[in-house]
């Protein structure tokens, strides 16, 4: 794992990139592009200076209330002039609101305070609250904070001693909107082929239309594989590789902006990166075995949605509802390094629910207030972090003025995030997020097997408690064939895919059945191709049969089978049934025709607990009697039908997932017409199947 020290210096070197960029701009009277601009300055042209005395007055212009005080004023008289209405601004660093400028000029400061009012009813929700008085310094060319105003009643008030021209300043707010579906490129990969160690490359194909990545790859340099990825969705993800893989690259195709290379350097995983939305990466991967993965395993990536891509999401959607923008400052780059480092020690939380993400929404606002509070540790190192790469600025304009650009900004976010403006945003966000989390991640994942040799099918070895790594293994276990090499051809359409995954599962017949039923439930969600993976469900729900060998039968169906000898020829016996016969005389073959015998046959069906009710309804009303009373097969959620024919005994048993016929032939031994012994061997059976 990374180091939490080590992505602390890839922040604060972010930060002092910002820095540098800021000095480089400094050399330039006026900022080019990409640069941040100038505060917008206050005009008073044409408009009317009111003179004011001793006697003082009160009058309205526009949005903005002047009101001198009696004896306010000492000197013979004090100017005052409302400009005209600066309205929105964005320096590149953040888009901001002002209000109307006022002027006051006097030779002495006032006796009294004179209030400034400004009616910001019409504002957008947060702007009002968490606006600042910011005062013009002509000489820098920018508005400086100068205190915090009183806001009643849609209303800000403020309360001036001397001269000077004032106004306020609030961040720009933008509603949260719906995140809308990037324009991703489609990777484009040379027509060289693949690396000749790589045996098999498997992503997602057009069987897979719920695929969250665009994948190709290519041979680079002959001997690395470059895996080429493009986030489709509209959150963030992290695309992490197998343990030990050796990356020879990784490369990102455009420049994602600001914030996404800070969430970038944020991520502390070794072995790990963010994939922004509409984002391409592309990887360099190595033969296995030049890292710690051993020759022969499989070099597998997955692009998760967990609670750090969460948190990366919610404050990216932050910076954008407080305005923040895409020109790097110091002061917004840290706040930004230490929201994101909240975010990584949120580590791989499990995003499952919309809740998880309001937690996370919480979590953000408490780091928020931490680094606004200079008596915590948190505090003081975005104080210290933002001051040191800060001071690289100088006091010169135009650096101290984007300075002072960068302090109004975050003083404002900061505001936004304590009045719970990261819990605002889970509406919006949670939705999106908890459905991406729970996408199949075989839609979002490639798998890269190399093997000098080809594996035998089924040489491999079953966790059965880890579902996810079983299915990787078992797709590392088949597509390291030769025959299923060829990365342009559909597995599931291929005519050795089924017999050859029958073989494959086979290490899987140990594992209970709630084990194999939880590998069943996520392979067509772990492997890229549900077609393909349809084929190895199948021969699971076959393997509790498998487990069942003729000798297990005939003990289960005694004492209906009790001294008799294996009928040869049987119907072949594959993973989805099992086909067993005895008779009374030994050496003989079904075609011998025994006077006297017992088959059972126990098949896979592809009947749920519904058809099999439904089954059940049949029979009951049939004429023949309806299911035997049978406890053990209720429990099972199963029914026997039995039926004496003339040539015996007659079963056939339903229960969910199987079928058990078990007939009783004899032409001249009524021993064997005991309908109750037959429906005893339905019993065991059915729990045999129950519980393999």
């Amino acid at each position: 794992m990374r180091s939490r020290s080590g992505r602390t210096r890839r922040l604060a070197a972010a930060v002092a990139a910002a820095a540098v960029l800021l000095v480089v701009a400094g050399c330039v009277p006026e900022p080019a592009e990409g640069e941040a601009r100038r505060d917008p300055a206050p005009v008073f042209g044409g408009t009317r200076t009111t003179q004011v005395d001793e006697a003082g007055a009160r009058w309205t212009h526009g949005d903005v209330t002047v009101d001198v005080p009696r004896d306010a004023i000492r000197v013979r008289s004090a100017g005052v002039a409302v400009g005209e209405p600066l309205g929105r601004a964005d320096s590149g660093i953040a888009a901001e609101l002002f209000g109307t400028p006022v002027r006051i000029e006097a030779t002495a400061a006032f006796a009294q305070p004179v209030e400034i009012a400004w009616d910001v009813s019409g504002l957008p929700p947060h702007a009002a609250e968490t606006a600042a008085l910011v005062e013009w310094d002509a000489q820098r060319r920018v508005w400086t904070p100068a205190g915090a105003p009183v806001l009643a009643d849609g209303t800000l008030r403020a309360d001036v001693t001397g001269s000077a021209v004032i106004s306020w300043a609030a961040p720009d707010v933008r509603a949260a909107e719906p995140l809308r579906p990037p324009d991703p490129t489609t990777p484009e990969c040379g027509p060289g082929g693949l690396p000749g160690w790589v045996t098999t490359y498997a992503a997602p194909g057009p069987d897979r239309p719920d695929a969250a990545l665009r994948m190709c790859a290519e041979a680079h340099q002959s001997d690395t594989l470059t895996v080429r990825s493009v986030n489709t969705g509209t959150v963030a993800r992290i695309l992490e590789l197998t343990e030990g893989a050796s990356v020879a690259w990784a490369t990102r195709h455009a420049d994602p902006g600001h914030f996404w290379s800070l969430a970038a350097a944020a991520v502390e995983r070794d072995g790990a990166e963010l994939l922004p939305p509409g984002a391409e990466l592309s990887l360099g991967i190595e033969r296995p075995g030049t890292g710690t993965a051993g020759a022969g395993e499989p070099v597998r990536a997955v692009a998760r949605v967990d609670a750090f891509t969460a948190a990366v999401d919610l404050t990216a959607a932050f910076f954008r509802t407080a305005g923040l923008g895409e020109v790097p400052a110091p002061e917004t780059t840290a706040l930004a390094a230490g929201l994101l480092s909240c975010a990584a020690a949120t580590g791989e939380g499990t995003i499952g629910r919309a809740a998880d993400v309001a937690a996370v929404a919480t979590g953000l606002t408490s780091c928020a207030q931490r680094l606004a509070d200079g008596d915590t540790s948190e505090g003081r190192g975005f104080a210290a972090e933002t001051a040191a790469a800060a001071s690289a600025l100088g006091q010169a304009d135009p650096a101290a003025a984007r300075r002072v650009q960068g302090e109004r900004a975050v003083s404002a976010a900061l505001r936004l995030a304590a009045a719970g403006v990261f819990e605002e945003l889970v509406p919006v966000l949670a939705e999106p997020i908890a459905a991406a989390a729970a996408s199949p991640v075989g839609g979002a994942s490639w798998l890269v097997v190399a093997h000098d040799d080809a594996p035998a099918l089924g040489a491999w070895s079953a966790r059965c408690t880890d579902a996810e790594a079983d299915a990787v293994a078992l797709l590392t276990n088949l597509t390291g064939r030769p025959e299923f090499a060829d990365p342009s051809r559909s597995l599931a359409s291929h005519p050795s895919w089924r017999g050859a995954v029958e073989v494959a599962v086979a290490p899987l017949a140990h594992c209970t059945p709630d084990e194999r039923r939880a590998l069943a439930a996520a392979l067509p969600d772990v492997w890229s191709s549900p077609g393909a993976a349809g084929a190895a469900v199948e021969a699971l729900d076959g393997l509790g049969i498998a487990r069942l060998t003729c000798d297990d039968l005939f003990d289960l169906a005694d004492p209906l089978t009790s001294g008799f000898h294996p009928v040869r020829d049987m119907p072949a016996t594959g993973t989805g049934r099992t086909v067993c016969g005895w008779s009374s005389e030994p050496d003989l073959s079904l075609a011998d025709a025994p006077r006297t015998h017992v088959q059972v046959w126990v098949s896979r069906e592809r009947a749920d607990a519904d058809e099999v009710d439904r089954r059940r309804t049949e029979a009951e009303r049939s004429e023949l009697g309806g299911p035997q009373d049978s406890p053990a097969l209720d429990a099972v959620d199963g029914f026997v039908l039995g039926a004496y024919v003339p040539s015996g005994l007659e079963l056939e048993s339903w229960l969910p997932g199987y079928r058990i016929v078990v007939t009783a032939t004899s032409a001249d031994d009524p021993a064997q017409w005991r309908m109750a012994a037959g429906v005893a061997a339905v019993e065991r059976i059915a729990t045999a199947l129950a519980t393999r």
